[in-house]
């Protein structure tokens, strides 16, 4: 199965591009082989002051860890790994600015046709198959908490809708205690033909599934570039930065299609068998020949009488 990866991004209406995105080495065999195809969509709280500067910290740390993952390490505690190392840097940030700064980050692997994620905030993950949307990551905003009081009949729907606080983050990068983590920690089985977008919440928050999945149907980069244009032109002027990365698995064609050196090696096979096989023949007409010719049996001469008259 081959990988193909699509990102693009829009600053929204903000003053500055808070959102960050990054993929490993997406040709690097070696580390493929035992660590797959990574990517990670981070983004910057609420443009707080340096919420660009602790998203792309995030991200950063987060893919060179996920770098040095050794052969045997498996994905899930790796990931988690990249993770609190990722924590631990926007946190040591926030002692350094001596000010309120944080980050979403929501990352996935893919590995011998088996997705991975780790995730903290609001940025999602999305699997696209069969032109049906499905949210793999969940929130970690103070929605979920007035949904459990609704379902333990402590508060009403309406209230809960009207909560001014629903959106707000119970966890985020740099926090001391980083407690709440969605993760998996067996793969999730992926088919041919299925996309993962991972986006900020800028994404999401301005289209809905349909206009999502109404611009899945291309490749990865194409189907992003879509998108991104959607959020674009719903016009919202109060729309946030946007960022969309999305891996598509697709049928390896080349493992299908003889390649023109494999071609030319078959064509130079059969023309060599083919020589060999004329020479053969040659050499049996040969022998073949000179047996008859020295195995014909002997005639003796036919004396002619003529007729007495």
């Amino acid at each position: 199965m081959k990988i193909v990866a699509g990102s693009a991004q829009h600053i929204g209406r903000r003053n500055e591009q808070q959102d960050a995105c990054g993929f490993s080495d997406l040709d690097d065999t070696d580390f493929i082989s035992h660590a797959g195809y990574l990517v990670v969509v981070a983004d910057g709280m609420g443009g707080l002051k340096y919420g660009a500067e602790a998203s792309r910290l995030a991200l950063e740390t987060f893919l060179h860890s996920y770098a040095t993952k050794k052969e045997k390490a498996r994905i899930p505690t790796s990931l988690l790994k990249a993770l609190l190392q990722g924590n631990r840097a926007v946190s040591k940030l926030i002692a350094e600015k001596k000010t309120d700064i944080g980050s979403t980050i929501v990352s996935a692997v893919i590995h011998n046709q088996l997705l991975y994620w780790v995730s903290v905030g609001d940025s999602r993950l999305y699997l696209y198959r069969n032109n049906h949307l499905t949210r793999l990551s969940k929130d970690h905003t103070y929605a979920h908490e007035l949904a459990l009081a609704v379902a333990a009949g402590k508060i009403s729907s309406k209230e809960a809708n009207q909560d001014p606080n629903q959106h707000a983050l119970t966890s985020y990068m740099g926090m001391k205690d980083l407690s709440l983590i969605d993760c998996n920690h067996s793969g999730f089985k992926l088919e041919e033909g299925d996309k993962i977008i991972l986006c900020s919440d800028g994404l999401y928050g301005s289209i809905d599934s349909q206009h999502i999945m109404s611009c899945m149907r291309d490749d990865p980069q194409v189907s992003a570039d879509k998108l991104i244009a959607m959020v674009v032109a719903c016009q919202d002027l109060n729309q946030d930065n946007v960022t969309v990365a999305i891996l598509g698995c697709q049928k390896d064609i080349e493992e299908l299609t003889p390649q023109p050196w494999i071609i030319k090696k078959w064509h130079h096979l059969i023309l060599a068998t083919l020589v060999f096989c004329i020479f053969l023949l040659g050499i049996s007409w040969f022998f073949l020949s000179s047996y008859q010719e020295n195995n014909l049996p002997s005639v003796e001469p036919i004396e002619v009488m003529k007729e007495k008259v």
